[in-house]
């Protein structure tokens, strides 16, 4: 071989050596980004949960206190209906008391 074509193949491999180089480097920024986005995936996942999880909280909250009112309102509803029926039959018996007390 000749002496140009031995400064050709050093001169390459002396390219092939910078590329290479310059490769390992962005492969490892690479690697590194790749590391923060799958830390920054995780966190965002476990937040997600917790605020999930908190938003399961209310919801379930929220059942229990309308389940709550409801059964309020129920019974007030019921309580009104019973009274409303002895309040009505109120006049009716002071009227026998007084027919009773007046007979005497």
């Amino acid at each position: 071989m000749s002496e140009q074509t031995l400064e050709r193949i050093e001169s390459t491999l002396q390219e092939l050596v910078v590329t290479v180089r310059d490769t390992n480097e962005r492969v490892e920024k690479l690697d590194e980004r790749v590391e923060a986005l799958d830390r920054a995936v995780r966190e965002n996942s476990e937040r997600i949960e917790a605020e999930t999880k908190r938003w399961d909280e209310r919801f379930f909250q929220l059942a229990r206190d309308n389940n709550a009112i409801s059964r309020n309102v129920i019974v007030a509803a019921a309580s009104v209906i019973i009274f409303g029926s002895v309040l009505r039959a109120v006049p009716d018996i002071l009227e026998a008391l007084a027919l009773l007390s007046a007979a005497r």
